[in-house]
């Protein structure tokens, strides 16, 4: 444990001009924390803040141990609506979903801490949201948090301190890699049934492959290269959503800026990476990946439609990334949350992505129990009706 203040100096940031004021500072606490998240960066907040923030009320903390940044809190203020109409001030972290569809999905969010700090900093947050310091609100959800780091189970035991009420309102399962030194220890570390999967699948599209022209992965590495990589992720992701009927992310005109801008501001740091996979001259396949440190993100896919069904290229571009990531020395693979067949298939392990909830007994929190209450009585009722009705017989007119 370091020596310092046991005091901390308590700031609160609630204007645009003063939170990019602070975007250098922000990235130093980061790199030096023990859990430099790209999600938590300001190169991501900044821009999520640009293109979703309307209508949000910034509340970033900042802990000074005398002028030394030694904590943030990237929070933000917004109203969140309960059906069917009950109006809530939720005080979140930045950069994390509500009840919007086009969001971007921010994962591994938390409380900023210099080394040593992590304890202080997480406590002292804690009372200052309990307290009123951020502003009012009527609920705290701290959503999509590490469940391998201590701070949701510190913060949890924390605000039940405060007198608070605090529940895990959800919980994701994130498949990541755990990536040994060569390809075959990789396979070897999978059932047979899977690794046959991937074997079978890299050895049926270089059939393919070779009888179409040659395949190759391309990479954007030139903002004239981006653009290429961009279009065909945003064109595979498309493609891909929309012949089963539904839009696709990048329907969205601010998740597609969001994204656009936020590549842009990372390709000469080598944060991010496109790559795409082509027979011929078509691309078959994209994948969006963001760098951290000696890990892969997994953040976005495209595949194109309409392929042998024999050849499998979402499985096929994944092998593959993970081959180039053991061969550069990385240490994770991470295709963070959700549930998804290929997860299961590539991943050698799991963490549980949590968010947490936090109230008063409030009137308003009162009323949003008891409307959920009626909801799910109504459906209990409902799903019995339907188990005691007599289905018809085959013959019945």
């Amino acid at each position: 444990m370091a020596d310092h203040n046991p005091n901390l100096r308590f700031h609160l940031v609630t204007e645009q001009s003063d939170l990019f004021s602070i975007a250098n500072d922000w990235k130093r606490l980061l790199a030096e924390s023990a859990n430099p998240e790209p999600m938590m960066d300001p190169s991501w907040l900044l821009v999520w803040w640009r293109h979703y923030g309307a209508r949000i009320q910034l509340a970033v903390g900042l802990l000074f141990d005398d002028d030394r940044l030694v904590g943030l809190a990237p929070l933000c203020i917004r109203n969140y609506v309960y059906r069917p109409g009950l109006v809530f001030r939720r005080l979140q972290f930045m950069g994390v979903d509500a009840n919007e569809k086009d969001g971007v999905c921010s994962e591994y969010m938390g409380f900023v801490a210099a080394p040593g700090y992590e304890d202080q900093v997480a406590h002292d947050f804690v009372d200052l949201i309990a307290s009123g310091a951020f502003g009012s609100w009527h609920e705290v959800m701290l959503g999509a948090m590490n469940g391998d780091s201590a701070t949701p189970d510190m913060a949890q035991a924390r605000f039940i301190d405060n007198g608070l009420r605090c529940e895990e309102k959800k919980r994701m399962t994130g498949y990541y890699v755990r990536l040994p030194a060569t390809w075959d220890d990789y396979l070897k570390s999978l059932s047979s049934s899977r690794r046959y999967r991937i074997k079978n699948s890299l050895a049926k599209f270089q059939e393919w492959a070779d009888g179409n022209g040659g395949w190759k992965l391309e990479r954007a590495a030139s903002p004239t290269a981006l653009q290429t990589g961009f279009e065909t992720l945003m064109n595979l992701h498309q493609e891909r959503w929309n012949s089963e009927g539904q839009e696709g992310a990048f329907s969205s005109p601010r998740f597609t800026a969001f994204h656009r801008d936020y590549i842009i501001s990372r390709l000469a740091s080598g944060n991010v990476e496109i790559a795409w996979l082509t027979v011929g001259d078509a691309p078959v396949a994209v994948i969006y990946a963001i760098r951290n440190g000696k890990k892969v993100l997994a953040y976005q896919y495209g595949r194109a439609v309409g392929m042998p069904a024999r050849v499998r290229v979402g499985i096929v571009i994944n092998a593959l990334m993970i081959q180039e990531a053991i061969a550069r020395g990385d240490t994770e693979f991470d295709f963070l949350g959700g549930e998804s067949r290929y997860k299961a298939d590539f991943a050698t392990n799991e963490r549980r992505i949590i968010s947490i909830r936090v109230s008063r007994p409030t009137v308003r929190e009162i009323v949003r129990l008891g409307l959920i209450n009626a909801r799910d009585a109504v459906l209990t009722t409902l799903h019995a009706g339907k188990a005691l009705r007599p289905k018809s017989s085959a013959g019945a007119a």
